[in-house]
């Protein structure tokens, strides 16, 4: 993979058959609550990250599940307080309307006008 990216001539069909035909094994995930459809489901509330030796054992974990089987993971009630989420969504719907106001709505490479809102650059807004 030169240059951090995949082409045909890199891809290995073998090999992907062989990760995605691969059962895991709920000792191969200590940390995950659940398998489900071979994804391992991880319980926040259950996480003990704060101390160091658990969040390196379990980021080796997750590393390994992406890397070597499922290549995704989920971890439910991540986010505790759901009002931050909401309260985030409020200003971006707020700087979406602002936009459109100024700028009409327009289509991108992504999609007709109309059929969705972005923000660019949304990390510094």
């Amino acid at each position: 993979m030169p240059n951090g990216y995949y082409s045909e001539e890199h891809c290995q069909l073998d090999t992907l058959k062989s990760l995605t035909s691969h059962t895991l094994k709920p000792e191969q995930v200590p940390y995950a609550s659940s398998l489900e459809k071979n994804i391992p489901i991880y319980q926040a509330q259950k996480l003990d990250l704060l101390n160091a030796d658990s969040r390196r054992a379990i980021m080796a974990e997750w590393a390994s599940v992406l890397r070597s089987t499922a290549g995704v993971f989920v971890i439910k009630n991540a986010i505790a307080d759901l009002n931050v989420i909401d309260s985030a969504t409020n200003v971006f719907d707020t700087i979406i309307d602002e936009e459109k106001a100024a700028s009409g709505a327009k289509a991108d490479h992504f999609a007709a006008t109309g059929h969705n809102d972005r923000i660019w650059n949304s990390l510094h807004k």
